[in-house]
């Protein structure tokens, strides 16, 4: 049996703590389930300590490119299973050779969520999602997805303490479209009279600009280390897309989600409508319109928290665990 792996993640400013986050939890799992030595770099600037302590994990932050680092890895490392959760815009082409050589040596290498153009050499792509890829041809790689496939750092205890008329509002880690600099006035000015906002602003995050008075409430909460407390007291949320909507969904929150960067979220976005597990907005104005409503109505709000805790059953990795069994058991038999 395996007892070796190494986790390479992107995070920090302009990329957030989505791939963190989840990773860190497949991390876990592999500790807790099968018994892993589990090493974690983390490759960015500025990475939080605070968000990492509790694992059960050998954490490193680096701030090296991410083929300095996979290559000094594959020069000096004897890994069983590397897993690579990276960000798609800082892949270079000299990543191919590093990964090459970590084959040679007999590692297994998983992708979660995408690599795109290295998928020949991955032995697994997990993808986190109940959707399969778009771009990827049947039979390019073998593929693990589904409503059990998701990682998230959500407690198995799901029951709720709502605080009443509070709205959670959830930017992202970094806010890279600077939603802070105009969403409170708006919300100030569409949600119910004596509302409680309680905006998180995320690590990387510029700070958001709250009007100087207002018949709602602002409560501010800069980068917590978690963010099931704020999630099970809030009565609806607003988040754009990403891995804190899916968090919000397993725990049952009613939820208004968007995308702020154009199309690229379509396809899920889509999906997630069709399916009823959330309210969709096409924009940040519509999003906030949305939200108004759905502080309004309390049938759709019932309807969605049954909804999306009936789709999450299982998203503590134990998937993922069994797919990477499956996956070094095929390795040891062809050795």
């Amino acid at each position: 049996m395996i007892n070796t792996a190494l986790f390479v993640v992107h995070a920090g400013e302009g990329i957030g703590l989505g791939h963190l986050t989840r990773s860190l939890v497949a991390a876990r799992a592999l500790t807790l389930k099968l018994g892993l030595i589990v090493d974690f770099v983390a490759v960015g600037e500025n990475i939080d300590r605070r968000f990492v302590d509790e694992t059960r994990v050998k954490f490193l932050s680096v701030s090296d490119d991410i083929d300095t680092v996979i290559s000094r890895i594959s020069a000096t490392s004897n890994y069983s299973l590397i897993c690579l959760d990276l960000f798609n815009s800082l892949l270079t082409g000299s990543l191919r050779l590093a990964l090459q050589r970590l084959k040679k040596k007999g590692a297994a290498i998983v992708g979660i969520d995408s690599l795109p153009g290295f998928e020949d050499l991955l032995d697994l792509l997990y993808v986190p999602s109940f959707l399969p890829p778009a771009n990827i041809a049947p039979g390019a790689v073998d593929l693990a997805y589904g409503w059990d496939a998701y990682l998230l750092n959500v407690p198995n205890e799901r029951t709720r303490s709502i605080e009443p008329k509070s709205a959670l509002i959830l930017t992202g880690g970094s806010d890279v479209t600077n939603l802070g600099s105009d969403l409170p006035l708006k919300l100030a000015s569409n949600l119910a009279y004596g509302s409680v906002v309680r905006y998180v602003t995320g690590p990387y995050s510029p700070s958001p600009k709250f009007p100087s008075s207002s018949n709602v409430r602002f409560i501010e909460h800069i980068a917590p280390t978690g963010l099931s407390e704020l999630m099970n007291r809030a009565e609806v949320a607003l988040t754009v897309f990403g891995v804190s909507f899916f968090e919000l969904a397993a725990v049952g929150v009613p939820t208004v989600v968007f995308s702020p960067y154009g199309d690229k979220d379509i396809r899920e976005l889509k999906e997630i409508e069709k399916q009823g597990i959330a309210v969709v907005a096409n924009n940040v104005n519509d999003a906030v319109e949305k939200t108004s409503l759905l502080q309004n109505d309390s049938a759709l709000r019932g309807k969605l928290s049954k909804g999306v805790k009936n789709r999450f059953q299982s998203f503590h990795g134990d998937y993922f665990v069994q797919e990477v069994e499956k996956l070094m058991n095929i390795n040891r038999c062809s050795s």
